[in-house]
């Protein structure tokens, strides 16, 4: 990539006249903190993926009394939305140009351990919460587009009326999965560039992670049903025993991934979950085997599937029991395009500071549907920290976590950054 100065007239660079600028817009003009109050409402509305009807009405509510014209907002695969906020500046000769910034909705099927007294916005939803910070991330996107919005700024009027903000307010990340449908649907046309973030709450506050290439793993499911015989617990020999089948393959595949991948590659298979039988005494007649494999490359997967095969259908044969076997492919890798995470490299140092950006802990074989954006159009991932100030993390997924709102002006910043950025409008924070 050629020089960020030379080359961009400084695009991928913050100034210091920039990052106070937009600290202005961000925090001093009470942005942020309506952002936080809008994550707090959020948190405790939370509504499980394609369901979220309470919380795709109030990011509509905030937008509209901001400005967007209800023929911007268009909705699409169930419950999720996009928004386009389009300039209001001179026509450019080189539009249309468009940079789609993402958020995911959805909460998780949880119930919250926090008392009403420990945390007073705790979910209001008997069984559901906020468990990964997706309310963080509309509260920072909402806090970016705010901004763009406010017409006493002026940004709004220094983008071309030919080039569009898009928000992609996406259900069902935490499956069955929001992004698909929505490209399906053509979120992704006229698109240019895409970007979207997710905390990392073992990072501190101002911190950054991004990593070219694969960042986050392909995932897929497998079910496994083992057939032997069922019979006494007194007499296993006149039976074939489905547990003790089951068992033996649960130890095959978990010698799969070092033993037939080489140490260079990544992947995972972990088996979740066995289950058969109901008896003190009874062998059951069949028991089921469920797992996740995880990967990074296609031919990986490609291995390990083969591999898999061999496994269960050997080993069950070899004790006198059949096996059927499914193996269901999720999401795909995230992979990041390297334009794209130069470029949020790049303004996270001028941002957050040279040493406060890092690939430490990437990639990571966590799955999300960001990546069918990515295959779509080119664009980055990146993670921001938001470990709490006391204490020892709270990991994402566990009923005692909670988004760090001192993640929320630093998104917006970096969203904004990112809009002059993918835009190519180097005058925008002047």
């Amino acid at each position: 990539m050629a020089s960020t100065t030379d080359a961009t007239g400084g695009l991928f660079e913050l100034s210091e006249d920039h990052k106070a600028r937009l600290e202005e817009l961000v925090v001093g003009s009470g942005v942020a903190a309506k952002a936080v109050e809008l994550r707090h409402f959020l948190h405790a509305h939370p509504e499980l993926g394609f369901a979220e009807h309470v919380t795709g009405a109030k990011l509509v509510e905030v937008l509209t009394e901001a400005g967007v014209p209800a023929e911007a907002i268009t909705d699409m695969a169930q419950t999720c939305k996009v928004v386009d906020i389009v300039g209001t500046g001179p026509a450019a000769a080189d539009g249309p140009r468009c940079v789609a910034l993402r958020t995911d909705l959805d909460g998780l099927p949880m119930e919250e351990a926090a008392s009403a007294e420990e945390l007073p916005y705790r979910s209001t939803h008997d069984g559901v919460m906020h468990a990964c910070g997706h309310d963080g991330h509309m509260a920072s996107l909402m806090a970016a587009a705010l901004v763009l919005l406010d017409e006493s700024n002026g940004l709004r009027a220094r983008i071309p009326s030919n080039y569009t903000v898009r928000l992609l307010l996406q259900a069902a990340e935490e499956r069955p999965g929001g992004a698909l449908p929505m490209v399906e649907f053509g979120c992704m046309e006229g698109v240019d560039e895409v970007y979207g973030f997710h905390n990392w709450p073992s990072g501190p506050v101002g911190t950054m992670q991004v990593i070219e290439g694969p960042t986050m793993g392909h995932v897929s499911e497998l079910d496994c049903r083992i057939f032997g015989s069922g019979g006494h617990g007194s007499q296993p020999h006149a039976a074939v025993d489905a547990i003790h089948v089951a068992c033996k393959i649960v130890d095959g595949l978990h010698s799969i991934v070092s033993r037939n991948v080489k140490y260079s590659d990544t992947a995972v298979i972990s088996v979740c979950s066995i289950h058969a039988g109901t008896a003190y005494n009874v062998l059951p007649p069949h028991c089921d085997i469920k797992a996740t494999i995880r990967d990074l490359d296609p031919e990986v997967f490609a291995l390990l599937t083969k591999r898999i095969h061999e496994v269960v259908h050997n080993t069950a044969a070899a004790y006198g029991a059949r096996a059927e076997l499914e193996i269901r492919s999720l999401y795909p890798a995230v992979v990041n395009h390297a334009e794209q995470t130069q470029i949020v490299r790049s303004l996270g140092q001028s941002l957050l500071g040279a040493d406060a950006v890092s690939s430490d802990g990437l990639p990571m074989l966590a799955a999300e549907d960001f990546s069918y954006f990515l295959e779509a159009r080119p664009g980055c991932f990146f993670f921001l920290g938001g470990a709490p100030d006391n204490g020892d993390p709270v990991m994402c997924h566990n009923d005692g976590y909670d988004f760090n709102d001192g993640i929320i002006p630093i998104a917006a910043k970096m969203y904004l950054a990112l809009i002059r950025a993918s835009l190519r409008l180097p005058s925008l924070l002047d």
